[in-house]
């Protein structure tokens, strides 16, 4: 025997037979990507005619061609399967003496699929800095979208002021279409570290011939020098 979810009562409205014409409704939906809607129920079963009727669910992705429904489609209840793009569904009703008559449209719209377009990471710029950022863009589902970072206290897609170190962000929809979790490294670097040697002594009392270079390491390169001389490259002379 077959079992179903609580159905949820949708505003099936029957275009009846000849005699008991009712105004056609509409009711709209909205699904995750690759979610499945709740399951259709009339409110308004069909009549007139002999009261025999044969049903048929059937959907349609244009509204224009319509085919019969998978699964179970000769139901007054009918649960369609994940959807990966927005469909349309009706229920048609056939009786021998009167023929076919179709119901109003349900509509359930898909969202797009819920991920991430793109990713950028800032790294410090000098060691012990916090000065890093991430940003985080994301597409699908239903916005506005939650963002919970691991540290930093930003509720946004961008986290900045950051320093060195791995950050986690969870990431939700408006519609609970699932959760995003990326990890990023922020970088920094090395300590920056400089020293000079003398590479030649002034041989005489006023010459001008001694000689000097500074290196460094660690930092972000490329490396500017400044010597009290206002001399500014790494050797000077």
């Amino acid at each position: 025997m077959n079992t179903f979810p609580t159905p949820k009562v949708y505003g099936i409205v029957f275009l009846l037979f000849a005699g008991l014409n009712m105004a056609a409704g509409q009711n709209i939906d909205t699904v995750c990507f690759n979610s499945a809607p709740d399951p259709f129920i009339s409110n308004s079963p069909a009549s007139g005619g002999d009261n025999i009727f044969t049903y048929l669910w059937q959907d349609s992705t244009a509204l224009g061609t319509w085919q019969a429904a998978p699964g179970t489609n000769n139901t007054l209840i009918y649960q369609p399967a994940a959807l990966t793009q927005t469909t349309y569904f009706r229920r048609q009703v056939s009786s021998a003496s009167c023929g076919l008559a179709n119901s109003n449209v349900l509509t359930v719209m898909v969202l797009d699929q819920f991920d991430s377009t793109s990713t950028s990471i800032t790294d410090v710029l000098c060691h012990g800095g916090t000065d890093g950022a991430i940003t985080i863009n994301v597409t699908g589902g239903l916005a506005p979208y939650s963002y919970a970072w691991s540290a930093g206290g930003s509720t946004t897609n961008t986290n900045t002021g950051l320093s060195a170190g791995t950050y986690t962000v969870s990431v939700t929809d408006s519609r609970a279409c699932g959760t995003l979790v990326y990890n990023f490294t922020i970088n920094e670097p090395a300590l920056l570290v400089a020293s000079s040697i003398v590479d030649s002594n002034v041989t005489c009392n006023s010459f001008l011939n001694g000689g000097a270079t500074a290196s460094a390491s660690g930092g972000t390169m490329p490396y500017t020098y400044q010597w009290s001389n206002t001399a500014s490259t790494a050797s000077i002379t």
